[in-house]
């Protein structure tokens, strides 16, 4: 019992101030890519880009309307920008990173590279296109440091941003994750085709 007790796995790291350390993960595992981002409300910045006024860290994953430390949040409808840099252990191989649904539209860039998109993200409802799907895409090989550009766009849902976190691991494990959602997903969609079918 003092055995099993008194072990506890090392903690995980978190970002601090926009920048998360992962140079010394052997990726056994996941690693959810939560803690400070930077923000940068009703702005669409393509990676690099400077912005007009300073970003503001908030505790990702993070919704609009949710109230941060500082007392401010945000209505439902509008866009926004997050940003993180990573930083990985050197010639590290290649990993993934998944992305869970987002309220509702987005465009993910791994450096300067535009590595998903989620519907359309625009400045207005006419310019954007919801849509909801998880997606998983791979790291650049040969590089130990990423710059992670989120825009997200929302103009229909009460829910707005993100609620879920981004997690980066190897392709085996991201692959497993992303399998059990599937099958978590056909399993609900059978229970309640199961009870329409039973209540018809």
């Amino acid at each position: 019992f003092g055995c099993v007790f008194g072990y506890s796995e090392p903690a995980l790291p978190v970002a601090i101030g926009g920048t998360i350390d992962l140079s010394r993960q052997s990726f056994s595992k996941n690693v959810s890519l939560n803690g400070e981002w930077e923000f940068y409300w009703n702005q669409l910045l393509e990676p690099g880009e400077k912005s007009l006024s300073e970003s503001e860290m908030v505790d990702f994953p993070y919704r609009w309307t949710d109230e941060q430390s500082t007392g401010k949040k945000y209505p439902s409808f509008g866009y926004a920008t997050y940003r993180l840099k990573i930083i990985l252990p050197p010639g590290s191989e290649s990993l993934q990173i998944a992305l869970p649904d987002t309220y509702c539209s987005y465009r993910f860039y791994i450096n300067d590279l535009l590595s998903a998109t989620n519907g359309k993200v625009g400045e207005t409802e006419a310019d954007t296109e919801p849509y909801w799907e998880r997606k998983s895409v791979s790291t650049p090989v040969g590089t130990d440091t990423l710059h992670l550009t989120l825009q997200i766009a929302n103009f229909l849902h009460q829910k707005l941003g993100i609620n879920k976190p981004l997690v980066i691991g190897t392709e085996n494990q991201i692959s497993r994750t992303s399998h059990m959602f599937e099958s978590i997903d056909l399993l609900t969609k059978g229970c309640a085709s199961m009870g329409g079918i039973f209540f018809l």
